[in-house]
C-alpha cells in the first residue's frame, strides 16, 4: 500500500532496479558461500541469525528488482488487459471451489498424476472462465457480489 500510494518511492524503486538486481547476485553468492563454509546453522546461533537476515534481505531485493523492472517495462494498457484486470477478483474467488470440484472427481482415476494435472488444469480454467463470462460479468447483481463495478446503464433516447 505504501509503495502504491507514494510516487517518490515508486520512482526510487524504478531508478534503483539495477542496483537491486546487483544486490540479489551479491547476496546470493554471500549466502551460498556462508552455507558452504559453515554448513546448516543451528537454531538460535549467531550464524543462524546472520544467515536468515541475509536471506530476508535477498528476498526483499528480489521484490524490489521485480517491482522496479515491472514498473518500468509493464506500464501499458490494451483492451484485453483491461478485460483481464476486471476479471481478477471473480477469477480468484471462483478458482478454489472449481478446482476442488473438478479435482475431487479426477484424482480418483487410476491414471498417472501428470495426466490428472493435465486434465484438472485446463478443465478448471475453462469452467472458471465460463462461469465468469456467462454468470458474473453480464449481471449487475453478480458483479456487485463479486466486487466489481456495475455495468453502466444504457443511454435512454427520448423522442
Amino acid at each position: 500500500f505504501v509503495i502504491v500510494s507514494h510516487a517518490g518511492l515508486q520512482n526510487s524503486i524504478q531508478r534503483l532496479r539495477w542496483l537491486s538486481l546487483a544486490l540479489v547476485a551479491v547476496l546470493l553468492v554471500t549466502i551460498f558461500t556462508l552455507y558452504m563454509l559453515a554448513g546448516d546453522p543451528a537454531f538460535g546461533t549467531a550464524q543462524y541469525t546472520l544467515f536468515f537476515a541475509l536471506y530476508g534481505l535477498w528476498a526483499w531485493c528480489w521484490v524490489l528488482t521485480i517491482l522496479g523492472f515491472g514498473m518500468r517495462h509493464l506500464n501499458f494498457s490494451t483492451p484485453s488487459l483491461q478485460h483481464a484486470n476486471e476479471a481478477v477478483l471473480p477469477f480468484y474467488i471462483l478458482h478454489q471451489p472449481v478446482l476442488l470440484c473438478v479435482g475431487y472427481f479426477v484424482v480418483r482415476w487410476t491414471i498417472p498424476d501428470l495426466i490428472k494435472w493435465a486434465i484438472i488444469f485446463p478443465a478448471s480454467f475453462v469452467i472458471i472462465v465460463a462461469l465468469y463470462e456467462f454468470l458474473v460479468r453480464r449481471f449487475n447483481v453478480m458483479r456487485i457480489l463479486f466486487g466489481m463495478k456495475p455495468l453502466p446503464k444504457p443511454a435512454v433516447i427520448q423522442t
